[in-house]
């Protein structure tokens, strides 16, 4: 339902431009330039790059950012552009080097909502998953570690991600340096305080990384995202997810594959994940089995009780 399209900050372009030129350039004079981009198709849907040039040959802006737009016919349901919003608020709100970074959000001329956040270059992880086989776990841990503290900052800053999973955990390419793990997506994230967009008992996120309670439509709050860490956790260990639609008391007539992965996260034990990887220690085994524990109490209580457990 979006355009990627990299672009430097509207923010940091009325800042540079006022700066340049003086006050030509006023707020609705750039949000109208990128909406005419838009509209006009000289800013192509997807992912592409745009660097912002003063003509002074002593000035080059070259900071790139990310923008995402919401698609117009989209735009027209209110619901969706609250979302849309929510989600910019809720990752506005994080301040963690392990989090992307929004630094502006609004809306174009004709109330079509963007945000602008730093532009990224590497890979998800669901890409580094697709090559098959179990990682080996210091590099398992060592994802795990970053992934946790940005999650965990979340958390102190009222946010419930609820949709952790490969896709929003992108690893930047960092030379000389380990690999930087920056969280995405807070699209379906619950904020502290902000007003209720869907209602009671509608199943939001990803079967795979779902908690029991968040499969069954139940409240969640930040251990909901915990049990995510340890479906991450077995499945960076293992190459394979605990539960996939296929295990013996699943087989239901009529379901769907969800439907019965669903099933699983609500009813099924998680299954140890030496059984697929021998090499894992039984250290590491219990923190994946306690992270996956069905009744929330049972889990960690914090990011920050997991990540002293696996350090």
């Amino acid at each position: 339902p979006l355009h990627g399209l990299a672009n430097q900050s509207v923010l940091e372009w009325i800042t540079e431009l006022r700066k340049h030129v003086g006050d030509e350039a006023s707020d609705a004079d750039i949000k109208a330039f990128i909406w005419a981009k838009l509209k006009s198709g000289q800013v192509v849907p997807g992912y592409g790059h745009a660097v912002l040039r003063k003509t002074d040959p002593r000035y080059t802006c070259q900071r790139q950012f990310a923008m995402k737009v919401l698609r117009c016919d989209l735009a027209k349901e209110p619901e969706l552009g609250a979302r849309f919003i929510q989600e910019a608020r809720a990752a506005a709100t994080v301040h963690h080097p392990n989090v992307i970074q929004i630094t502006d959000f609004g809306q174009l001329p004709e109330g079509i909502p963007y945000f602008v956040m730093e532009y990224l270059t590497g890979r998800t992880l669901a890409a580094v998953l697709q090559k098959g086989g179990p990682l080996p776990a210091t590099r398992a841990v060592r994802i795990l570690l970053q992934a946790a503290a940005g999650i965990g900052a979340a958390h102190n800053a009222g946010v419930i991600h609820r949709d952790l999973k490969p896709d929003n955990i992108f690893l930047l390419n960092a030379l000389g340096a380990e690999e930087t793990v920056k969280l995405l997506d807070f699209g379906v994230a619950k904020v502290a305080g902000a007003a209720r967009i869907t209602q009671t008992g509608i199943v939001f996120g990803s079967p795979h990384y779902m908690s029991p309670e968040q499969a069954s439509g139940q409240p969640v709050d930040h251990r909901a995202d915990i049990y995510a860490l340890g479906i991450l956790l077995f499945e960076l260990l293992t190459g394979r997810r605990p539960f996939r639609g296929t295990e013996s008391g699943t087989e239901k007539s009529g379901q769907t594959l969800n439907e019965r992965i669903r099933f699983a996260q609500v009813n099924l034990p998680a299954p140890d994940p030496r059984l697929f990887n021998p090499k894992i220690t039984p250290q590491l085994s219990a923190i994946v089995l306690r992270a996956l524990e069905k009744e929330p109490p049972a889990r960690f209580a914090t990011c920050q009780e997991m990540l002293s457990a696996l350090c």
